[in-house]
């Protein structure tokens, strides 16, 4: 039986104060930043102060038994200590012991070496002898992965995480295997640098024997629940403190490190865009500044006229060189970024395709892989289109098209995510053609957004699309019956990277750009986007667009 499941079915754990006391035998060995021996010989690490927390509120006294990672799994099994804290969660495992259900945090495998030059996929490892601590997940998960690939490689175990990075560090092994979060923590103590190789992604939770010493679980469990929801609570306080041991080579703990890379890039990429656009704008401020003073002093001052011509070719100079740099920027943004994430997309996609090579938690965390990349690729595309919106760079097409026909082909492009949700969707057209001369794809673009953001926050409701023609072009109305939008989200509904908490937890964390970017879009066609709602009844967008009066040719 699962103890992932059984465990959701205990009986809530008794408060402290009416609960007896007991002495609780805590297994202890070396995975900085984790659990460790500090160097006053004291238990340390992220593991230990979240259960010395836990123990104060419930009443329990601590002991702990050092020893090795082999030595603390055979305690547990022999019931020679009830607890055993940092366990990476396997079916073979579970077997054996009982695991708390909400993991503690989440843990990747990397490969370490002293010139990781080079280095740059599995195949690599070819001949090489690589250290991994035994009896540990790596281990397991090192030898099936270079067995699927057919690689030779000779596997060094050690007794301990240090132990396996001074096999690397000696040359007694030409690589060694550890979690991200060790690794980090002691790769430049030992001379190593983090290769690109990383798999056997795992959640950690704490242990005890099958069967025995559920309570222990379920307190645990009652209180990591409560932490994880309360901002600033003992849990992210705890986290960041050890994510701050060790210098800059020590903790960048997030279990996808180069996703927050691009992130700040993208962010950084946004700020060099608007400062552009900024200085654009200054810049023409003092040309027609400049041209109006001309205006008035023309023909008396000749020698001020000089001047300015010279000050205004400098002005256009520098504009043309900020322009280009700004599209060499994006150009430049889309290309490398895309690239990576396609290569990362085609992978994941391959391994998926023939899920007959994978076992379950391969399967689950080559789907993990799939889903993360297509979720930053969505991230990517809004902050460039955004970009683009703004600054500019975005070409407008007008050419007559029927509005019905649009309404329709789209929503039978959501028919299967409104029904994944229970929603129904319904069409409130005029039988006459409804034409206008505009961009199709920059209206199909913000109905999609529209639309797609009415399923999500709809549940077993109904989504109506309805366009009818107005006095300056036409209107096209999206109505849902979802959990409608208060006032104080209203007030930022549109503004870029913004998302209510409540939003969060309903719909997942999305990037908070689909609205401000389908403001942008109205804006360029020359229309706008105006919004009703009633909290618990619904949402009404409507979408007012007038006939194209924009030249076919973006501004760049």
């Amino acid at each position: 039986m699962c103890a992932l499941v059984v465990l959701l079915g205990l009986t809530p754990v008794a408060p402290a104060a009416y609960a007896a006391p007991r002495t609780v035998r805590v297994g202890v060995y070396e995975n900085e930043p984790k659990v460790f021996l500090d160097d006053s010989g004291e238990p340390a690490g992220i593991f230990i102060e979240l259960l010395e927390a836990i123990a104060e509120d419930e009443g329990w006294e601590l002991e702990y038994v050092p020893g090795t990672w082999d030595e603390g799994l055979s305690r547990l099994s022999s019931g020679e200590i009830d607890l055993m804290p940092d366990v990476a969660y396997t079916p073979e495992r579970d077997r054996q012991y009982d695991f708390n259900s909400h993991r503690v945090a989440e843990s990747w495998s990397y490969v370490y070496m002293t010139d990781g030059r080079g280095v740059d996929g599995i195949s690599d490892l070819e001949g090489m002898s690589i250290a991994v601590l035994s009896g540990s997940v790596q281990e397991g998960s090192l030898a099936q992965i270079t067995e699927g690939f057919g690689i030779d490689v000779d596997i060094v175990p050690a007794d301990s995480l240090r132990g396996v990075f001074e096999l690397a560090s000696t040359g007694d092994a030409d690589a060694a295997v550890a979690n991200h979060f060790f690794g980090d923590y002691a790769a430049a103590e030992y001379g190593l640098e983090k290769t690109p190789i990383v798999f056997g992604g795992s959640s950690l939770h704490y242990a005890v024997r099958q069967g025995v010493d559920g309570e222990l679980l379920a307190a645990i469990d009652e209180h990591l629940i409560q932490w994880i929801d309360q901002p600033g609570s003992v849990y992210y306080t705890t986290l960041a403190h050890f994510a701050g041991d060790g210098g800059e080579a020590r903790m960048l703990r997030t279990t996808l490190r180069w996703l927050v890379g691009v992130a700040f890039a993208l962010l950084l990429a946004v700020l060099v865009i608007l400062v552009s656009q900024w200085q654009v704008n200054v810049r023409t401020r003092d040309l027609r500044s400049a041209q109006s003073e001309l205006e008035r002093y023309r023909g008396q001052l000749e020698g001020l006229v000089h001047e300015r011509t010279a000050q205004l070719e400098q002005a256009n100079e520098e504009l043309a060189s900020i322009n280009h740099s700004k599209s060499q920027f994006l150009a430049f943004m889309s290309h490398e970024f895309r690239n990576e994430l396609n290569s990362i997309l085609g992978f994941a996609h391959l391994m998926l395709a023939d899920p007959d090579k994978l076992d379950a938690v391969q399967f689950k965390q080559a789907r993990y892989i799939h889903s993360s990349a297509e979720h930053l690729h969505s991230l990517i595309n809004d902050v460039l289109d955004l970009a683009r919106a703004e600054s500019g760079a975005m070409s407008v097409s007008c050419d007559v098209f029927e509005v019905s026909a649009l309404v329709r082909d789209l929503l039978g492009s959501f028919s299967v995510a409104a029904a994944e949700r229970g929603n129904q969707l319904r069409a409130e057209l005029p039988q006459a053609p409804i034409l206008i001369d505009t961009d199709e794809g920059i209206v199909r673009q913000i109905l999609i957004n529209l639309v797609g953001n009415a399923i999500k926050f709809t549940s077993d409701g109904v989504i109506t699309v309805g366009a009818a023609p107005d006095k300056s072009g036409v209107a096209i109305e999206v109505r849902d019956t979802g959990r409608g939008i208060t006032p104080e989200e209203m007030e930022h509904l549109f503004d870029e990277f913004w998302q209510s908490v409540e939003v969060r937890r309903r719909a997942g964390v999305g990037t908070g750009l689909g609205l401000s970017i389908c403001m942008n879009l109205a804006t360029l066609l020359g229309g706008r986007i105006e919004v009703e709602s009633t909290p618990g009844v619904g949402s009404t967008f409507r979408l007012s667009i007038p006939e194209c009066a924009v030249p076919d040719a973006g501004i760049e």
